[in-house]
């Protein structure tokens, strides 16, 4: 069996959403505030904790919205954030669906807290045939960790042998993280055919394009 393990934020999904700039715009606009002011009262003091699992996340965005005095919902906030930030990159979508049709497993690999991690399962269910979904907030471990990709490995039940199974990411801290791991690992871009280099791993070559 050979295996295709993707990120999500920047990868599975355009995280400048075909243009519009980050979810915070969205936010911003919804609600009549600077989301920019998030990152100060929420994302510094509470992130780290909350992305291993060591801290929930409605607790501490609550009292990050009640700092700011934001009279805005807590649910309603992760709601905004969460559909605001899910745009597919269609690029990416049909050519992992076009290898998943050639033989290929698809799982996720994401650096997620818990409640953002549900949403996107069911999300990308939609989009993709995966076959796992692995997560910081699950593992306890980020992905720059390389302890992520030794539990990732255990909890997709990934063969001993790793040289088919490769690992797309946007982020190089997270490709040598998981070199580290000895997986073979792609450093995704936009403009860089990341695909053959994935197809050099997984597919003979008479059943590449």
């Amino acid at each position: 069996m050979t295996w295709l393990i993707l990120d999500v934020d920047g990868v599975l999904l355009d995280a400048m959403r075909g243009g519009r700039g980050s979810w915070k715009y969205e936010f911003s606009s919804r609600f009549n505030v600077d989301a920019d002011e998030l990152r100060e009262a929420f994302f510094e003091p509470y992130w780290d904790d909350i992305i291993v699992g060591k801290r929930d996340i409605v607790p501490a965005l609550s009292a990050a919205l009640h700092s700011l005095r934001w009279d805005i919902d807590v649910e309603d906030a992760l709601v905004c954030w969460f559909e605001a930030d899910f745009v597919p990159n269609d690029d990416v979508v049909r050519k992992v669906n076009d290898l998943e049709r050639r033989g290929v497993t698809l799982a996720v690999a994401t650096n997620q807290e818990h409640l953002r991690a549900a949403f996107l399962k069911e999300r990308v269910a939609a989009l993709l045939p995966v076959s796992g979904f692995v997560y910081s907030a699950e593992v306890g471990f980020v992905k720059s960790d390389p302890r992520f990709f030794a539990a990732a490995q255990q909890q997709l039940d990934l063969p001993p042998d790793m040289s088919r199974v490769v690992f797309v990411d946007d982020s190089v801290a997270n490709v040598r993280s998981a070199q580290e791991a000895h997986w073979h690992a792609v450093n995704f871009w936009p403009s860089f055919d990341w695909r053959e280099h994935v197809e050099a791993f997984l597919l003979p070559h008479e059943f590449r394009d």
